[in-house]
């Protein structure tokens, strides 16, 4: 149980997590360290199903497309390292495989590719997220969070070895300012353990087919694009056309990055959201690691 009270859970749970309040993304980070230095992850998870082999670029930080490979390479597939080949291969989101009979991406290591571009210097997703999880050792955490290290050690153990879990959080690590960098931190935890869509974990169900009312396809990408907050972070709710309220202040008040003069609400609940950040780029797979640093 991770929570600042010691609520009736936190009386009997195994394990009570007193984490200070906000600081819940460098205690997911502190964790995952643990977890990836012991090799307490699903290393075929996190190979077929996450970001976590896909190459990214040193110069600019994001993905290696298949576009910077070859001229007539498509902008929408992606790039890892392959063991066995010793050579970029392509990952294609639209069948959700590697080229090549047995591609073994690699997770972690430094390559210099030969890109259009000249040579660039790319690691995987999950090489520069193990990097950053190691600015998170767990004598840093215990300063930052109030957690003991001997209990963030054994947070990980019991994950991995009481796997598969379930992931669910809502209102109590998603009402603040970071809300949006502390549930990746967390959700890197579930990923790590390779429960999703198994028995025991979060189960994707079909769903009954229903028609989308939404309109959302109604609106050009020009007018998409315009989403406040996008351009500075494509992984935060402008992903989804949902603007956070201090970015809609900011358009009201300093015009930035245009103004905005009315506002039009329907349908709408009397519950009150805080701002949420997150910075990365785009992500194509079920789960997703990154390097972003979570802020505290």
């Amino acid at each position: 149980m991770v929570d600042p009270r010691r609520t009736g859970l936190a009386k009997k749970a195994n394990l009570w997590l007193q984490v200070r309040p906000g600081t819940d993304g460098a205690l997911a980070l502190g964790i995952a360290q643990v977890m990836i230095e012991r090799g307490w992850y699903d290393r075929e998870f996190i190979r077929d199903w996450t970001n976590g082999p896909l190459l990214v670029r040193a110069d600019t930080g994001r993905l290696l497309s298949q576009s910077d490979l070859s001229a007539q390479g498509s902008t929408g597939q992606y790039a890892a390292w392959s063991e066995a080949m010793g050579r970029p291969i392509v990952y294609n989101p639209a069948t959700g495989g590697y080229e090549g009979d047995h591609p073994e991406p690699a997770l972690f290591g430094t390559f210099a590719i030969q890109t259009l571009q000249g040579e660039v210097v790319c690691q995987p997703a999950f090489e520069l997220t193990a990097a950053l999880c190691r600015r998170y050792p767990t004598e840093r955490v215990e300063a930052i969070c109030g957690v003991g290290r001997d209990q963030i050690e054994s947070a990980a153990r019991m994950l991995w070895e009481a796997r598969p879990v379930a992931y669910y959080a809502w209102s109590g690590v998603e009402m603040q300012t970071n809300a949006t960098q502390i549930a990746r931190a967390i959700a890197q935890l579930y990923a790590l353990t390779g429960s999703f869509d198994a028995p025991g974990g979060n189960v994707s169900f079909p769903a009954v087919p229903t028609a989308n009312v939404s309109g959302g396809e109604l609106m050009s990408a020009g007018q998409r694009a315009k989403t406040l907050g996008l351009p500075e972070r494509p992984l935060g709710p402008s992903r989804w056309q949902h603007v956070t309220s201090d970015e809609l202040y900011r358009a009201i008040l300093e015009q930035q990055p245009y103004g905005v003069h009315g506002l039009v609400g329907f349908g709408a609940t009397c519950s009150s959201r805080m701002p949420t950040a997150s910075v990365g780029a785009m992500p194509w797979r079920r789960s997703t690691f990154t390097s972003t640093p979570t802020s505290l």
